[in-house]
């Protein structure tokens, strides 16, 4: 992996982890480890964008595990949705 690509993706995970809504819950060391061995080879930072993919999609499924778990009874109602309005055009 070039330093360049090292360093992107290293910032990247340094503001998730800074961040999470559950980063108390997560082992970080294991998401950089799995993160940049899918990085491996990488050679710019668009190179990275996959391994960001995965490490999005670990964070999110913790979320929501953790969104569920806390109200087994309302399941995904527990999530609160933003409401989205249409505006009408003049």
């Amino acid at each position: 992996m070039s330093a360049d690509a090292w360093s992107y993706l290293s910032t990247v995970l340094d503001i998730m982890e800074k961040r999470s809504l559950v980063r108390h819950e997560v082992d970080w060391a294991r998401v950089r480890s799995d993160v940049f061995a899918q990085a491996d080879g990488a050679q710019d930072p668009a190179d990275t964008y996959g391994a960001i993919r995965v490490a999005v999609n670990l964070l999110h499924e913790r979320t929501v595990a953790r969104a569920t778990t806390a109200s087994p009874s309302a399941g995904r109602a527990a999530i609160r949705w933003p409401t989205v309005t249409r505006r009408s055009r003049c």
